[in-house]
């Protein structure tokens, strides 16, 4: 990786496991902090116009909440 400093100088940054691991500890704590903040109602009396063309029952869209918005 490289960086450049005020000054307009290239410097080389060593890229170490240890900061690949790192870094996607924080990517991955933020996904799981943002997944698990987020609120599922459960009420889903009406089909709309995917499911009916798709055939998807209410059960199944139940069970996928998150890739489903609500208006």
């Amino acid at each position: 990786m490289l960086i450049i400093n005020k000054k307009s100088k290239i410097m080389a940054k060593k890229v170490t496991k240890k900061n690949i691991e790192d870094k996607l500890k924080l990517v991955l704590d933020k996904y799981t902090g943002n997944f698990t903040d987020k609120i599922y109602t459960d009420v889903f009396d009406e089909t709309d116009i995917l499911m009916n063309a798709f055939g998807i029952t209410q059960e199944l869209k139940s069970e996928n909440k998150q890739y489903w918005v609500e208006n």
